[in-house]
């Protein structure tokens, strides 16, 4: 079973056909090319396994803050200031707002760019908690030991990893198309993963949200206008 980056380079070394001790596919060359490949994985797609939230305090009359280390750039997902939620705009639209004449006292809004965070209303105390929700960037694989996020959560995801490898190896030995093959099967691979955890996702019924609006034909007031009686059951 492909666990760690060990069991990664040996699988992709059995498949090139090659020896340890091969000079042309060394294995320096083929650890590499797996870290890059795991890389390209884990930035492909917003992995759950990446989920994270990291906290920090405000600082009176500032509105922008830094990215939390370690988190992937445009990747915040909620805000929430003193147990405000603060809705997530795009950054054009939340500077208009913030410099617009007409404000919205319950309104709180957050948004990102570049590397920072910023949000309205501008806190006018020091040390309330900033809760950010985000992705968090990959653990690099270094050592032969380290396991990948698939490895207990979507072990297909290193097979990816070998393909994608490979995809890039096989053309140095004049291999191109099954290069270009294994790697369209790495996409694959990632694809379906990745469209079976929207569909899960999907599942969740959303608090305070009518799972379908659907006309109540029989209920006591079935004879209203239809309309009217959406959900009413």
């Amino acid at each position: 079973m492909l666990e760690d980056l060990a069991d990664i380079v040996a699988e992709i070394t059995n498949r090139l056909g090659t020896t340890v001790g091969s000079t042309f596919f060394t294995q320096a060359k083929i650890k590499t090319t797996a870290i890059d490949a795991y890389n390209w994985a884990t930035a492909l797609y917003q992995w759950p396994q990446l989920e994270t939230a990291k906290t920090t305090t405000t600082v009176a009359s500032q509105y922008y803050y830094d990215y939390p280390e370690g988190f992937q750039i445009d990747s915040i997902m909620r805000v929430v200031v003193d147990d405000d939620l603060y809705e997530i705009k795009n950054f054009d639209d939340f500077l208009t707002y913030k410099y617009s004449d007409t404000v919205d006292a319950d309104a709180y809004y957050a948004s990102d760019y570049g590397q920072q965070i910023f949000i309205y209303p501008t806190p006018t105390v020091n040390g309330l908690n900033i809760h950010i929700f985000g992705l968090k960037v990959a653990t690099p694989l270094v050592e032969n030991t380290d396991e990948t996020i698939f490895t207990h959560e979507g072990i297909m995801g290193n097979e990816a990893v070998v393909k994608k490898s490979l995809g890039v190896l096989l053309p140095e030995a004049n291999r191109k198309q099954e290069g270009q093959a294994e790697e369209a099967e790495a996409l694959a691979i990632l694809s379906n993963m990745y469209s079976k955890i929207l569909k899960r996702q999907a599942k969740y019924q959303r608090l305070d949200k009518q799972m379908f609006d659907v006309p109540d034909y029989w209920g006591d007031n079935a004879s209203e206008d239809i309309k009217n009686n959406i959900g009413e059951f």
